[in-house]
């Protein structure tokens, strides 16, 4: 299929874009008349700094052609195509937009040039401006929009000019990803006057030498638009330094050109380790079977419920149990103490489902390895960072080390974006006190588990067979390489192929001679949980293992069991003939089991002549509080029924009754 070229409907004229883009009032109009999808997608694309490659986009779609929605936005010249419109490479929305009072919403942890070049107060803009020669008699948005562009075509002059102490400054903000803490920064410099400031500084007197001690250095940065300064609007303010996206990824482009990148496919040797690469992933879901199977039995016994009593049951690692245990509470799938380990009513419906091996694999994959597709808001900066982890599995050509892939992963241009976002998030979430840890403190403690968060997600990847490694356990020093189904589904934006639902074994069981009955762990849910209601559990493993006696019999009935369901089950669903033996043990209990019936009732009502009884049972108001008539001179009250109401009424159809029954009193709350 040749791709389609789009033929915009406004003019090519150079000066009319001009003019398009310096029109300020009309923006939002545009924006106003195009449809809800396309207005979605000019959200999104400006949501990332404005800027979209397509390559990956149209790899992954398989096709050349714009969406249409995008094509509507190009057609209003609220995007643009480069290197050109028919076959652009990257879509992009003009910085003139971006300060434009329109409507949409920019981050609360934005840190780019846009949002105080667009939201600083007319005088402190003007400073800026000033440096860059822009007049600023134009109106405010053309002022920054024409401010920012100036800003980045000097910066290597403006860059080059900087002093000592300019220097030192930027240094410093760099080394920590460009983001500090303003308290900070001024500790660090001696910056701060004698007396400690309670409050943000005011945005207007941000340039004010009376609030710094010897700050001429860093109110030169800020005025040359390098610096910036941000208050969060909390009860104590939560105020940053900043240089910005836009310039923090060039200077961080520079300085790493003198290092040397890790480069993991150019490693010598590591194609060797292919052949001895092993793939250790398990079948999950039937170890949660087996896990689930255990704790029901347990719980329906009303037995205490350690780890070391599930253990027994199980043939799986103790790591394995911990793995299964860990993820069960996660998902809140099981709640309570050490010894009274609970199933949840969430984690019967899933269990229950026929199509549990796939479902969970789903839920796996969507939850805790491609959740980053799913666009799940609460955790963006883990979704980020999963990327990072995925996309450079993806890449590898050749097995490597865990800490290796870390290494490159750290050093690249994506991860330094995703710290410095996640550090301003850490930094407006952690700074509700006033006496919360320093950003350099949280960002430490970050960067510490972010070794946790690679192995977590490898876990996963290892549970499901998507992976190979050198050793059966993860390690930093553990090489790994990705299986082709692993590449497969990331191309798919982490969608997979489902399998097949295996249909339903109408006979999963078999009643062996000496009253056992063995049944697939990947049996349903429902049939493992009717047989450990009425048997032993011996093992669970693939195979599971249940033993039927007298006792647990005896223990089904207890708990209100029918004996006739257990031998309609098994006749149901074993795959050979029941024993002669066991068919006969369970119908003689349950002949057995008439012989002697209690009824639990409110009241016995016994009267002299049978008469009575029949002319009682005549009325209806009195007959509906009658269990059953058990004799023809004797009645039992309904469990429940007040006592003193049925002798009421039986009083006012004419019945005396000689004793005296209380009103029963209201259970009132106790205060």
């Amino acid at each position: 299929m040749h791709p389609k070229t789009h033929v915009s409907s406004y003019p090519k004229d150079p000066d009319y874009i001009r003019k398009t883009l310096a029109d300020q009032v009309n923006l939002q109009n545009r924006l106003n008349s195009i449809s809800k999808e396309a207005q979605e997608h000019y959200a999104s694309i400006y949501a990332r700094r404005r800027s979209f490659k397509t390559d990956r986009e149209m790899l992954k779609r398989k096709i050349k052609v714009l969406k249409p929605e995008i094509l509507e936005c190009m057609d209003k010249l609220l995007i643009f195509g480069i290197p050109n419109l028919e076959e652009p490479e990257i879509l992009i929305i003009p910085v003139d937009y971006a300060m434009a009072g329109t409507t949409i919403q920019e981050s609360a942890y934005d840190v780019t040039m846009v949002k105080p070049l667009k939201k600083y107060p007319t005088a402190i803009m003007e400073k800026i401006a000033k440096n860059y020669k822009v007049d600023t008699t134009m109106p405010k948005p053309l002022v920054s929009a024409e401010t920012y562009s100036r800003i980045l075509v000097n910066l290597p002059e403006t860059i080059a000019n900087l002093n000592s102490g300019e220097k030192k400054i930027m240094d410093y903000l760099m080394a920590n990803d460009g983001i500090s803490n303003f308290d900070d920064l001024l500790n660090e410099f001696h910056l701060k006057k004698s007396y400690s400031y309670y409050y943000s500084i005011p945005l207007n007197e941000v340039f004010s030498p009376k609030f710094y001690a010897n700050g001429e250095s860093l109110i030169s940065l800020m005025s040359k638009g390098l610096v910036y300064y941000t208050t969060q609007n909390n009860y104590y303010g939560t105020e940053l330094a900043y240089i910005p996206d836009e310039i923090a990824k060039i200077l961080w482009w520079e300085r790493n050109q003198k290092k040397k990148p890790v480069k993991l496919n150019k490693r010598k040797g590591t194609s060797d380790l292919r052949p001895v690469l092993k793939n250790y992933g398990f079948d999950y879901a039937a170890h949660f079977k087996k896990f689930f199977t255990v704790l029901y039995y347990l719980e329906s016994r009303s037995k205490r419920r350690p780890l070391e009593t599930i253990q027994k049951f199980l043939g799986m690692p103790v790591k394995d149990l911990d793995l299964i245990m860990e993820f069960a509470r996660h998902e809140n799938w099981i709640k309570g103490g050490a010894t009274n380990i609970t199933i949840t009513k969430e984690a019967l419906v899933f269990l229950e489902d026929k199509n549990f091996p796939t479902k969970l694999e789903r839920h796996v994959f969507e939850r805790h390895i491609f959740s980053a597709w799913e666009e799940i808001e609460t955790s963006f900066y883990l979704d980020n960072l999963r990327i990072l982890i995925l996309q450079s599995l993806y890449d590898m050509e050749e097995p490597a080390k865990i800490s290796d892939i870390i290494e490159e992963v750290k050093s690249s241009e994506k991860y330094f974006i995703f710290i410095r976002e996640i550090s301003v998030w850490l930094t407006y979430v952690d700074s509700s006190s006033h006496y919360s840890n320093s950003l350099s403190y949280t960002k430490e403690n970050m960067e510490s588990g972010i070794s946790e968060w690679f192995l977590d997600l490898y876990e996963f990847l290892r549970i499901y067979g998507l992976i190979k490694l050198s050793t059966p356990d993860l390690a930093l020093e553990t090489y790994i390489f990705p299986e082709p189904e692993f590449k497969t589904i990331y191309e798919k934006s982490g969608k997979f192929d489902s399998r097949v639902a295996v249909k339903d074994n109408p006979k999963p069981l078999k009643v062996l001679p000496n009253n056992e009955v063995l049944i697939g762990i990947d049996a349903d849910f429902n049939d493992l949980k009717m047989l450990a209601d009425f048997s032993e559990l011996v093992s669970a493993d693939l195979i599971c293992t249940f033993t039927i006696t007298k006792s647990s019999l005896s223990s089904y009935m207890n708990r209100s069991g029918e004996l006739s369901n257990v031998l309609s089950f098994l006749e149901k669903k074993s795959s050979v003939p029941i024993p002669s033996t066991l068919e006969r043990l369970i119908k003689d209990m349950a002949e057995k089991g008439k012989d002697i019936t209690m009824t639990k009732c409110q009241a016995i009502l016994q009267v002299r002549d049978k008469t009575i009884i029949d002319n009682i049972m005549a009325i209806k108001s009195i007959s509906e509080m009658i269990e059953k008539r058990i004799s023809p001179e004797i009645l039992v009250v309904k469990t429940g029924v007040s006592l003193y109401a049925f002798v009421s009424e039986l009083r006012k159809k004419g019945f005396i009754i000689p004793i005296v029954v209380e009103k029963e009193k209201k259970v009132g709350r106790s205060y």
